[in-house]
């Protein structure tokens, strides 16, 4: 499995070719915040289609088991995850810490 940066913390979203196309703010493109060590500049794709929705909340928010959640981002309906805020950018900021290490599991 690999990764690739797309955007970090501002994204943009636009309808095109009958799906949301997501890339960074021109002055943001390639660089990204690593939590304790500062930003960065990475190699970046120039946009990604939108087919999943992580929103960030306080942890006792989350409901155990929430059924199906959907959200709406330029009129089209995505599938919704809600994870603890605070853990999932700590378990993103350390993977792509190892990541550039090449500490990375096969």
């Amino acid at each position: 499995m690999t990764s690739e940066l797309v955007a970090d913390d501002r994204v943009l979203a636009e309808a095109a070719e009958g799906a949301v196309r997501l890339s960074a703010p021109g002055t943001l493109k390639g660089l990204i915040e690593i939590s304790g060590i500062g930003i960065h500049r990475e190699p970046a794709r120039p946009f990604v289609d939108l087919w999943l929705v992580a929103e960030l909340v306080e942890p006792r928010s989350i409901t155990r088991l929430p059924g199906t959640l959907v959200t709406e981002i330029v009129g089209r309906e995505f599938p919704l995850v809600r994870l603890p805020w605070r853990e999932s950018g700590r378990a993103a900021d350390i993977l792509l810490t190892l990541a550039l290490s090449g500490r990375l599991p096969d």
